[in-house]
């Protein structure tokens, strides 16, 4: 069983922690969630119903949560995205009061599922965690260049998950089609703030 805290928590995960070790499709079967295992979204679907069909209250105003699919080595598989961003608001905002800042204040639980089938995909546990003075300081200079790069009409110098290691900026949208107007005109793809598939491998490292 793992269930990992590196701060003091009231939220009380335990009645999830019967569940560890057990694949998607033993979960599904064992807590009779419904979930249609041919999906691609299938492990969010179970954790989404696992939570609610184990009575699991997560306080929005406080906490967060993200589902994390690694290898056999713990490896994240993919980087996490969050809401797209509204291109005309960003430029008028302050690091301070800014939407990204917002969304990274938040407790956060991680959940960590093995990459495979539902058979083969594994609930390893969670990871409570908490944005550090030095990533939240990454996020800040990664916001920064973001916004100014958006004010001056630059769309293709976004920072990668390369550059930093930790945040970055990239297309969210699933089709070039998905287009929205831009501050300075012309139409840009919709694009968010992402977790660095390295980050998220450092926050879920303890959980083998």
């Amino acid at each position: 069983m793992k269930r990992i805290s590196r701060i003091a928590c009231e939220l009380n995960l335990s009645p999830l922690d019967g569940f560890v070790g057990k694949s998607c499709a033993e979960i599904n079967s064992e807590l009779d969630l419904g979930v249609n295992m041919t999906g691609k979204s299938f492990v969010r679907s179970i954790i989404n119903r696992m939570i609610d069909k184990c009575g699991v209250e997560i306080d929005a105003l406080k906490y967060d949560y993200k589902m994390v699919r690694v290898d056999q080595f713990g490896i994240a598989k993919n980087p996490s995205s969050f809401k797209v961003t509204d291109y005309h608001k960003i430029i008028e905002e302050e690091w301070e009061t800014s939407d990204f800042r917002k969304l990274l204040e938040p407790t956060y639980v991680f959940f960590v599922v093995t990459h495979g089938s539902p058979e083969t995909s594994i609930f390893k546990g969670y990871v409570i965690h908490k944005f550090s003075d030095d990533e939240m300081e990454s996020a800040r200079e990664v916001w920064i260049d973001t916004r100014d790069k958006i004010r001056n009409g630059i769309y293709d110098r976004f920072l990668t998950d390369k550059d930093t290691g930790t945040f970055f900026f990239k297309i969210h949208a699933a089709s070039v089609t998905c287009q929205t107007d831009a501050p300075k005109g012309g139409q840009e793809i919709y694009r968010s703030f992402w977790i660095s598939r390295t980050l998220i491998s450092k926050i879920v490292s303890e959980v083998r």
